[in-house]
């Protein structure tokens, strides 16, 4: 480093070096100017880009819009629940979905916990195929479970309903005490 510009001071043995700064540096720091210059004049003083009231009232446009969509009800009968009990692809389907969205509340296979357990004849809401479907879509909110009918379809409903349905009467492990009436 013989072509370093040593600078006349010193501190704490150090000696100080005026060196050029490297060039990609200076390229990125050039660009940057560049850069800053043509966003204030689009963003700030040409007013042609959009600022944040406007982002700011895209979005809330948007949440306006999407809670005034009710979420649609469905209406399952006897039949179709009872036909898709017969369907391993529709007890499995109805397993993974239960997996992920289910799991948290009323335990592995069905065991219970902060819910009631689904294994056992005893029932909060009744326990008919009908009566589980109308549960999983609409929720029952004053016991904390949500309406998933706004994030599940109606098949994927019955195929949560199916997979209830098949795991009745199986012994998980540390099952939850018994809850409402027996069915």
């Amino acid at each position: 480093m013989s072509d370093d510009k040593e600078l006349d001071h010193e501190y704490d043995g150090i000696r100080e070096s005026d060196n050029d700064l490297p060039n990609w540096w200076l390229n990125i720091f050039y660009v940057s100017i560049v850069f800053s210059i043509g966003y204030m004049i689009y963003y700030h003083w040409g007013g042609n880009g959009p600022g944040q009231m406007d982002n700011y009232n895209k979005v809330m446009a948007q949440v306006a819009e999407n809670s005034t969509q009710t979420p649609q009800s469905y209406s399952f009968t006897e039949d179709e629940l009872a036909e898709a009990q017969k369907s391993e692809t529709q007890v499995s389907e109805g397993k993974k979905i239960y997996d992920i969205r289910c799991i948290a509340c009323h335990g592995a296979g069905g065991a219970g916990g902060i819910g009631p357990n689904l294994v056992d004849s005893y029932w909060l809401h009744g326990g008919k195929p009908t009566q589980i479907a109308n549960i999983i879509s609409e929720g029952v909110l004053d016991k904390g479970m949500v309406a998933w009918k706004a994030l599940l379809s109606k098949k994927e409903i019955i195929a949560v309903t199916t997979y209830v349905r098949s795991i009745y009467g199986t012994n998980p492990a540390n099952p939850k005490a018994p809850q409402g009436n027996k069915e």
